[in-house]
């Protein structure tokens, strides 16, 4: 929190699941050369953060969602060969992008009254990520995959409130785990 004095935080409470969407279309280099390059779209939703100062009492919340664009190359590493499927892969890659955070905040004091919405603020930040999965064969053309993927979504912040609160995120992070399916044309 900066522009007031120190509010002695005491709680803060994160939303620990967060759900989201990704869409990704791309292009594999094939087995004599395991590269592959996706272009994505994540959608983020539920980035919820409750902070509760003290002296006097303050509580401070922040809604955020997030849609994200990025270019990804996957080096996918064969594990398991199979005759009649896609080998079972192991992928490491990463990538970097633009993310459009849109971001809302409520202040409340409640000793005085005070509940102040502050105006909804969208920002545009550069976002980059590293990840490592899974990949498996389902069936002919169809491939499942597990991956896990660290993502920094930039610095955030929100508008400033009625007492001159503004609440800060310098590294705005993301642990994520994906479930998917790929379908080869």
């Amino acid at each position: 929190i900066t522009g007031i004095a120190d509010p002695g935080i005491r709680d803060e409470t994160a939303d620990p699941v967060i759900v989201c969407a990704q869409f990704a279309v791309g292009y594999s280099f094939g087995p004599e050369f395991p590269l592959r390059l996706e272009l994505d779209y994540t959608y983020r939703f539920r980035h919820d953060v409750d902070t509760r100062a003290f002296n006097p009492e303050q509580l401070y919340n922040v809604d955020l969602e997030s849609h994200t664009g990025s270019l990804s190359a996957y080096f996918d590493i064969p594990v398991i060969e199979f005759e009649t499927a896609s080998p079972l892969t192991f992928s490491l890659g990463g990538g970097v992008g633009f993310a459009q955070h849109a971001i809302d905040g409520t202040f409340i004091f409640p000793t005085a009254g005070i509940l102040d919405t502050s105006s909804s603020r969208d920002e545009t930040t550069f976002i980059w990520h590293v990840g490592a999965g899974v990949n498996f064969p389902i069936y002919h053309r169809l491939t499942g995959d597990v991956t896990y993927r660290f993502s920094h979504l930039g610095d955030i912040e929100t508008g400033r409130f009625a007492n001159g609160a503004v609440l800060k995120a310098d590294d705005f992070i993301s642990h994520d785990i994906f479930f998917g399916l790929r379908f080869a044309l």
